[in-house]
């Protein structure tokens, strides 16, 4: 399996996602999503570094988010999160890594607000 560095325009949907306030003109926010994305950055490099035995290779420049970027659709934002496992779940702990942390509350987050989740029976 191939592993991608991914860029900051995935990366700052996925953080705007796992933030409850996604306003990218409130500092406080800002600097929210800034963390959230350089962690997820960091554990996506840590992934192909681990991946092709490149130790020294890094991102391509340090995460910035990407203002101008909308939230996606929940389907869409679910296939992002799909994508950022796959492309980094080769990093060394990544099961217990922050990054997956925020993928596994987003994607939580995102599910509960699936049209009919909240009325769907919980057991059968």
């Amino acid at each position: 399996m191939s592993v991608n560095i991914l860029s900051d325009e995935h990366l700052t949907a996925i953080a705007l996602m796992y933030v409850t306030t996604p306003d990218l003109t409130d500092p406080a926010v800002l600097d929210y999503v800034k963390a959230a994305g350089h962690e997820l950055q960091c554990t996506n490099v840590a992934a192909y570094r681990h991946r092709y035995s490149k130790p020294d290779a890094s991102a391509p420049f340090p995460f910035m988010p990407v203002k101008t970027i909308g939230c996606p659709s929940l389907v869409e934002g679910l296939k992002l999160l799909e994508c950022y496992d796959v492309q980094t779940c080769e990093a060394p702990g990544y099961l217990t890594s922050r990054a997956a942390e925020i993928i596994r509350l987003t994607r939580s987050k995102l599910i509960s607000r699936l049209p009919g989740f909240s009325t769907a029976k919980w057991e059968l």
